[in-house]
């Protein structure tokens, strides 16, 4: 399974990032809205 991940981040670089970046993005966002619940 991690060989077919690092396969993937070998040919599409641009793309991975792009998965990592919404990935981070979509947890920060979910973090943000159960603040702002909380309070």
């Amino acid at each position: 399974m991690i060989d077919l991940i690092e396969l993937w981040v070998d040919t599409h670089p641009f793309f991975s990032c792009l998965c990592i970046g919404g990935l981070i993005g979509l947890m920060s966002g979910i973090d943000d809205l159960s603040r702002t619940n909380t309070k």
